[in-house]
């Protein structure tokens, strides 16, 4: 009985020791200085509300926080509050942790009154923000914001300023200038995030951006070569020796390639995959129909890849027409080649940012290498049950594999028509 004792009182004893060399307000200090913000603030939160450690502990924890909200954050009321708790404690007025508390807050009070005319157009701007507004006076806003900037560089609200700017040019859709704020809004508080959405929005405006440069570089690809074709064309004056078969010898080649697209498609969509797991992962409900075939629901979007590509074969045959009187052969073929790849690259880009970008799922059940080589772009479309019901005739060849009502499977098999056997729509 004596030993248990013995060993209980040293257990506790060993548990106080701990708990007094324990100091959540170091440790999340080495935390913020490994840009573990999060970390921090939690180990932080967790320590201002642990009533079993002392009060000079806490009262740490929440100076530690506050210069987090500070210096960091840049969410000054979130600052003043610990402040404000640590003056609320119970310990001595002069206490370290309370005399910092106090100057930190009168530090602020002066900050508020020096800058006081700059808060109130901040706040100002603020609510306009978040109104819809025309572009003049979103423009109008950014100009303040931006006089903000210039003018009052050691504005203690200066994270926040750019953080408007960057939301009144994603507005008018200047998302590069907005990606750059965003980012800077990110360099003067490294955790803004926890007071305002800077890395979403940035993400966003990035994104954004990205699209807008690829579309205007895909278009002025495409500008460029009907220019230079336009030009080929007229210097090579093919209405003075083109015959009829040339001509003949085009329509050959576009009927040619939509027996060749055709035989493509029907080969890649081989092995095209459905599964209830495969319906979960691109978001759609079960059961659902899934189906790659070019008279399925939803397969205009192969019909808009052919009249792209389409119009790339059109293009390559008139510039092939505009080269083929140089006398140079050889460098005829290097043109041809290189403006082919060029407008393939930039019709099959804009194709995309059209159709796809945004609107499919790439989902693959393959892993490594082969992910991409074997993986589908699935495409939702919505309230294609109740056109089923009511006009099955008008969607043929279903995949029926994954409907697990008996009945229902029955109606569309009975109602809606198949190319093939049923069975081999049910694997």
């Amino acid at each position: 009985m004596n030993k248990k004792i013995i060993v209980t009182l040293l257990f506790v004893l060993t548990a106080c020791a701990y708990a007094n060399s324990f100091d959540p307000a170091s440790e999340a200090q080495a935390l913020i200085d490994m840009a573990q913000y999060g970390q921090a603030r939690d180990i932080l939160n967790k320590a201002v509300g642990n009533e079993s450690l002392t009060d000079l502990q806490r009262a740490q924890a929440m100076k530690t926080l506050a210069q987090f909200y500070a210096k960091f954050v840049g969410d000054t009321k979130s600052a003043l509050r610990f402040y404000g708790r640590i003056l609320k404690t119970n310990l001595p007025a002069d206490n370290p942790a309370k005399a910092f508390a106090q100057a930190e807050i009168l530090r602020f009070k002066n900050l508020t009154v020096k800058y006081a005319p700059q808060d109130e157009i901040l706040k100002k701007l603020r609510v306009f923000s978040s109104r819809k507004q025309n572009v003049e006076d979103t423009k109008e806003q950014i100009t303040q914001l931006l006089s903000l900037v210039d003018n009052y560089p050691q504005y203690y609200r200066l994270s926040e300023v750019h953080y408007y700017i960057g939301s009144g040019y994603t507005a008018i859709k200047e998302h590069g200038k907005a990606t750059k704020f965003f980012n800077q809004a990110q360099q003067l508080k490294p955790a803004v995030n926890f007071f305002l959405p800077v890395m979403g929005k940035a993400r966003q405006a990035k994104g954004k951006w990205i699209r807008s440069i690829t579309n205007k570089v895909s278009w002025g690809t495409i500008g460029v070569l009907l220019i230079v074709t336009a030009g080929a064309f007229y210097a090579s004056r093919p209405w003075q020796w083109l015959q009829a078969k040339h001509i003949t010898v085009g329509i050959i080649v576009l009927l040619l390639w939509t027996v060749i697209f055709c035989l493509a498609y029907v080969a890649l969509t081989r092995g095209f995959q459905t599964s209830d797991k495969i319906a979960l992962q691109v978001g759609a409900e079960i059961p659902t129909f899934m189906g790659a075939k070019l008279t399925s629901p939803g397969s205009r979007i192969a019909g808009h890849l052919f009249r792209y590509t389409l119009l790339m074969v059109v293009g390559v045959f008139i510039f092939a027409i505009a080269t083929s009187r140089l006398k140079c052969k050889y460098s005829a073929s290097i043109l041809n080649a290189i403006f082919g790849l060029l407008l393939c690259a930039a019709l099959l880009t804009v194709f995309y940012m059209r159709f796809c970008d945004n609107k499919g799922v790439l989902n693959s059940q393959a892993k490594g290498l082969s992910y991409y080589p074997k993986a589908s772009i699935y495409f939702r479309q919505y309230d294609l049950e109740p056109y089923i019901l009511t006009n099955p005739k008008a969607h043929p060849d279903l995949n029926i594999g994954n409907i697990t009502d008996r009945y229902f499977m029955a109606w569309v098999e009975e109602h809606c028509p198949f190319t093939e056997s049923k069975e081999e729509h049910k694997h």
